[in-house]
């Protein structure tokens, strides 16, 4: 049903806003995935994309994600709308060196600025190789804001977070 769902565009995302604290001004959304499964209504994420990642199927399900978002802001800067970035999670599995290519690729294609779209990386993804490090370098020279999702909840310091090339 999954590799159904992607083939068949049941996955839909929300956008939820973040908001400066003092000036109460949008500075972003977050594109946050969900499944409008035909039988069952609206599966949240946590419910199918451990589904996703034990089918190898996390890569086509982060992809799509990361495509839709940026056509999205593609549509709201045609349309007027400020909507200052898009963060997207992306999952460990995504880190591998063909995806600063893709990001550049589909930035180009929707025509958005690379200081547009922030990558959210879970903190334990960090851990994995200096070719990890080297990737996400790529993309920040790129101009790609980088921010780490989760902080704390893995085994990183406040220490190991200076030599990370991430912005938030």
């Amino acid at each position: 049903e999954l590799r159904r769902a992607i083939r068949k565009d049941e996955l839909l995302l929300y956008y939820q806003p973040q908001v400066d604290c003092l000036t109460q001004e949008l500075i972003g959304v977050e594109a946050l995935v969900r499944w409008d499964h035909p039988r069952k209504g609206l599966i949240p994420p946590n419910d199918f994309i451990p589904l996703a990642e034990e089918l190898n199927q996390i890569e086509l399900v982060g992809d799509w994600v990361l495509s839709k978002a940026l056509a999205q802001m593609s549509h709201w800067i045609d349309h007027g709308l400020k909507v200052p970035r898009v963060a997207v999670n992306i999952a460990p599995q995504q880190l591998i060196p063909g995806l600063a290519d893709r990001v550049s690729n589909l930035l180009a294609r929707y025509q958005i600025p690379a200081g547009a779209l922030e990558l959210e990386i879970t903190e334990g993804a960090l851990e994995r190789s200096d070719e990890i490090i080297d990737l996400l370098n790529r993309l920040r020279t790129m101009g790609v804001l980088l921010s780490i999702d989760d902080f704390g909840t893995g085994y990183s310091s406040l220490a190991h977070l200076k030599h990370l090339p991430v912005n938030c």
